[in-house]
């Protein structure tokens, strides 16, 4: 296949207006309309589909745990100045540990109701795991095993005063 020498394109363009200037305007006009409308659709896309986490049930949580006895530790990015500047909300992923180590954690996993145990989290609907026994477990005993009173949240949509509800009665 013969490669055009570089500017062909728009000499072509070109002489294609000189010999029909109206197709040319309308061809033209229909594009930036066409780009005009791109534009605007993704916008709305964007406001309802990838807008950021609008729900703030996760943040919600987190103050919970922050405060609450049996917890000794949150781990959710809305401390970290890296994070801050580049996100406006700090999605749905939660981490904690509690006092009373790996048995409290698992106890803790057993008796939420509305978290379901599940080990790929992410979802729309509310999910608890224990990384060591669940997906971690390959790591232990070696540098890259998470703390055994470690207990991770996926936290959905659910209504906040039931999950706060739920974590609640799970800790005690």
């Amino acid at each position: 296949m013969p490669t055009l020498a570089p500017g062909a394109d728009l000499r072509f363009a070109a002489r294609l207006f000189r010999k029909n200037p109206g197709f040319s305007l309308i061809a033209i006009l229909s594009m930036a309309l066409g780009i005009g409308a791109s534009s605007a659709i993704f916008s709305l896309v964007y406001a309802v589909l990838l807008d950021p986490y609008p729900y703030k049930n996760a943040e919600r949580i987190v103050a919970m745990l922050r405060q609450h006895d049996a917890v000794t530790g949150v781990h959710y990015p809305d401390q970290d100045e890296v994070a801050r500047k580049q996100m406006t909300r700090f999605g749905g992923m939660v981490s904690f540990r509690v006092k009373g180590g790996e048995q409290q954690a698992l106890d803790i996993c057993s008796k939420t109701r509305i978290f379901t145990l599940a080990e790929s989290l992410g979802g729309v609907e509310s999910l608890i795991e224990h990384p060591g026994r669940m997906t971690h477990a390959s790591a232990a005993g070696s540098p890259l095993e998470v703390p055994s009173d470690l207990v991770r949240l996926s936290v959905g949509i659910e209504d906040p005063e039931d999950l706060l509800a739920d974590l609640r009665l799970a800790l005690g």
